[in-house]
């Protein structure tokens, strides 16, 4: 694929969150007397912007602020995070290309600070030469950080590899005008993903055969 740099996204690609972002979610559900959902629903559902997320689960934002449930998610978030391990192999896969000589940043659409301490947490700022996170709690999206670091790249766009788990993932990359992989582990089912005309893969180590 001739690339010398990866982006990795965060949530859902090398951080296994999932059960964790249904677990805290099915609380906010039941909190407003609507019905739970299943990870399955949750694979399905997912997007971005997040808020249209809430709103196909029934969350209602002419009665509170997007901004507040947002913060109310983010509060658990911290307090049950400890419970989400790392993607099977991620490690490894961060290893082998750092040892290959490509680079690796991350780009996410979690808040930069809490992003930072994750990081911290599973000692892998090693790796990555930029951690590029987002100044709020929505997690709406991460185009505007995407294009502010491809314009701090020197080589092409197309010498880059994004790695994420959502259709925003390919939506970031294709405004970068970088190559893209799609990981069907995450917060997206592989059948949606399939359908964007990208590479999917359903482990992260099968990422190494096509760089």
């Amino acid at each position: 694929m001739g690339i010398n740099h990866i982006i990795w996204d965060w949530n859902g690609t090398l951080l296994n969150d999932i059960d964790v972002s249904v677990k805290i979610v099915n609380q906010l559900l039941k909190n407003r007397g609507l019905p739970a959902i299943s990870l399955q629903h949750h694979r399905q559902f997912f997007r971005f912007p997040i808020q249209q997320y809430y709103e196909k689960l029934g969350f209602n934002f002419s009665k509170e602020s997007f901004q507040s449930l947002s913060e109310n998610y983010i509060g658990r978030y911290l307090k049950l995070i400890h419970q989400a391990p790392l993607q099977r192999a991620a490690t490894k896969i961060l290893k082998t290309f750092q040892r290959m000589g490509i680079g690796q940043s991350l780009l996410s659409a979690m808040e930069k600070n809490i992003l930072f301490k994750m990081v911290r947490k599973f000692k892998l700022e090693s790796f990555f030469q930029k951690i590029v996170g987002i100044d709020n709690f929505r997690a709406d999206s991460k185009l505007n950080q995407g294009k502010r670091f491809i314009e701090q790249r020197t080589e092409s766009p197309r010498q880059i590899l994004m790695i994420g788990d959502t259709e925003h993932d390919l939506e970031v990359a294709r405004v970068m005008g970088c190559q893209c992989i799609l990981f069907s582990g995450g917060h997206q089912t592989g059948k949606k993903l399939k359908l964007l005309g990208v590479p999917v893969i359903s482990r992260l180590a099968k990422v190494l055969d096509y760089v």
